[in-house]
């Protein structure tokens, strides 16, 4: 006969252990009933007793208006109604010039936008990168001729600035920037993407077909003539590129987070002798440089050494990388070097911006 602990089944009969259930467990078990009971009652009297009137909109508020018919999703609607019928109209544009028509060119769908808030829903993923460099609002149009597709989308970035940040986010390392007349312009395998001003665009089509290149070049061109023109950046572009002479291509710019710190904005970086960079700041005013040069020299002792610090001129060795790392202000500029393989050559090109700074106008 097998033990009692080797048995699978437990064939001992269930015993009540609770000899009395309180009143008011039984009222709460016979009102839960009652309400259940009410609800099904509830159910089937209404039955038949359903009303559009009450749940939808009425035949009245979908009849068309001098407004359009009221839809519940009209964006949506109104891109699958365009796709089947492109329209010519200059009107439909929108933000974008009408020569954008030219050669028999014509408007898929209509104009979408985005801003702020819901630029998400257009590049999930990348919307805080434009954010960062000051995004306010995205148009975009598709343009048609024929079995040729092309998307132009047009970013205001708030200002010159945060335009070219984006820029050098978007362009691909080594490609060319053409400059003409304060377009500047950089190909891509299927199109462009444009810097005019203080807006962003990016051009591309459904295949890298020249005809497609050539439009997309012609509505950058058509881009630039109806925007504010310009050239880009503020004085810390202008000092890099204008006065030292770097070429577009190695120049960046930083909005926020500059040497990791998060009290630090708006810099522009130039590179010089790889990874050897020159940077550039300009504050509101004298007193508020010399206020930023402190306080970037009490946080870069953390992590760099004091070789000699006189004025508003420092110079800073790191404690394990050995790199160097000058930092310097004349009047409301901020300027310096940063990961200088050699403390001379990284002072020189600090002394190339100082000559500039004080031969500017």
């Amino acid at each position: 006969m097998p033990r009692a602990s080797d048995r699978i089944f437990d064939h001992t009969p269930r015993r009540l252990l609770r000899k009395r259930i309180s009143r008011l467990e039984t009222g709460f078990g016979a009102l839960a009933l009652l309400v259940l009971a009410a609800i099904g009652g509830w159910i089937g009297a209404q039955r038949e007793r359903f009303d559009p009137g009450e749940r939808d909109l009425s035949p009245e508020l979908e009849q068309r208006s001098e407004s359009g018919p009221i839809r519940l999703h009209p964006r949506a609607l109104e891109r699958l109604e365009g796709r089947d019928a492109p329209s010519t109209a200059a009107s439909e544009l929108g933000v974008f010039p009408a020569a954008l028509l030219a050669e028999g060119w014509q408007v898929e769908g209509r104009v979408e936008s985005w801003g702020r808030d819901d630029l998400y829903q257009k590049i999930n993923g990348a919307a805080e990168q434009f954010l960062r460099h000051g995004f306010r609002s995205l148009d975009e149009v598709t343009l048609v001729r024929d079995q040729n597709r092309l998307s132009v989308e047009l970013y205001d970035q708030g200002d010159a600035a945060g335009a070219f940040g984006i820029f050098g986010v978007e362009r691909r390392p080594g490609r060319e920037i053409e400059d003409a007349e304060g377009l500047h312009l950089s190909a891509t395998p299927i199109g462009l993407i444009a810097l005019i001003g203080s807006h962003f665009v990016k051009i591309h089509g459904d295949s890298a077909s020249a005809e497609l290149r050539d439009k997309a070049r012609g509505v950058a061109h058509d881009l630039a003539r109806a925007l504010p023109r310009g050239a880009p950046g503020d004085e810390g572009l202008a000092l890099l590129a204008g006065g030292l002479g770097t070429p577009l291509e190695q120049v960046r710019y930083q909005p926020d987070k500059v040497f990791h710190f998060e009290f630090l904005r708006d810099f522009w970086f130039a590179e010089v002798d790889s990874p050897t960079r020159i940077f550039v700041h300009a504050a509101a005013d004298s007193a508020a440089a010399a206020r930023l040069f402190e306080r970037i020299l009490a946080e870069q002792r953390q992590e760099y050494r004091v070789v000699e610090a006189a004025g508003g001129d420092a110079l800073l060795q790191h404690r394990f990388l050995g790199t160097s790392f000058v930092l310097r202000r004349e009047g409301p500029i901020l300027y310096g070097v940063e990961r200088g393989a050699d403390a001379a050559r990284a002072r020189l090109h600090a002394d190339r911006l100082q000559e500039v700074l004080r031969h500017a106008p």
